[in-house]
């Protein structure tokens, strides 16, 4: 099974939520990334990613969330 198949989970929860972003299978890890509209959200995309015993060793994640002001500039979902 790929990791693909593996977070498929996680992936519908991030394209229900419209994340701008990306999950992507390389060097043997999913990397996943993207902006969402709120914490809520990013919170229920890494629960989950959670889900799976291995994701520790798995997945390279950045999620932001347009509430973060940090990463407000990049949030035109």
């Amino acid at each position: 099974m790929n990791l693909r198949d593996k977070y498929n989970n996680a992936i519908q929860t991030a394209k229900n939520f419209r994340m701008d972003g990306s999950a992507q299978e390389r060097d043997g890890k999913l990397h996943f990334s993207g902006t969402v509209t709120s914490e809520a959200e990013k919170n229920a995309i890494w629960d989950a990613l959670k889900t799976v015993p291995e994701w520790r060793n798995e997945v390279v994640a950045d999620i932001k969330s347009c509430q973060n002001p940090a990463s407000a500039h990049r949030c035109r979902l």
